[in-house]
């Protein structure tokens, strides 16, 4: 498993018919409920995101739930956008999520 390097890009999405919309609150709900991590980013230019699986969503609902670290969300194939201009904090973020 390439666990960490997972990507799905936007246009993969788009080939399914999944919006732009659509896929960044999949990834939000995705992170935000444990079941996956912000590993890194992988270019300079275009920037994508590498996500990593978690296993923090075993705890989600309990005392015991660590939640992502704020502003580790990552969108869009060459997208580099600052999360506070969709509503979701003010860490910067970019990238792609796909399975590699």
């Amino acid at each position: 498993m390439n666990n960490g390097k997972l990507v799905y890009t936007y246009r993969e999405a788009l080939d399914k018919g999944i919006y732009r919309s659509r896929f960044n609150r999949a990834i939000k709900d995705l992170i935000d409920k444990g079941f996956l991590d912000v590993a890194g980013y992988e270019g300079r230019y275009n920037a994508r995101a590498l996500y990593a699986l978690s296993e923090r969503w075993r705890d989600y609902g309990t005392d015991k739930f660590i939640p992502h670290s704020e502003g580790k969300y990552a969108f869009g194939e060459s997208d580099a956008v600052a999360n506070d201009e969709v509503g979701w904090g003010s860490s910067q973020a970019a990238g792609e999520v796909s399975q590699a």
